[in-house]
């Protein structure tokens, strides 16, 4: 989306792609006696594959909402990025 936005203003940057954005350290429970850890890795398979892990009963569920989620992005993406100032 970055590189995205630079590019529609005409600018560019040289980004380095994270393969984790985002690692959870959540607070334990009875459920988790040591916490949950939960990795939102960049490839999307793999994330699934990591939340399904920790939640393998819900897995169908998971890969369900995650691919509504696909969905709204790719029409959000189909978008031109415009400015707040552009009607």
């Amino acid at each position: 989306l970055l590189t995205r936005a630079l590019s529609s203003v005409g600018k560019s940057m040289e980004t380095v792609p994270d393969p984790a954005q985002i690692h959870y350290h959540l607070p334990r429970s009875r459920a988790h006696a040591d916490g949950l850890k939960v990795i939102v890795h960049r490839e999307y398979a793999a994330f699934v594959d990591e939340l399904a892990s920790k939640f393998p009963h819900e897995r169908e569920g998971i890969e369900k909402f995650y691919g509504d989620c696909w969905t709204v992005f790719d029409a959000l993406n189909s978008l031109d990025l415009k400015s707040l100032e552009e009607p």
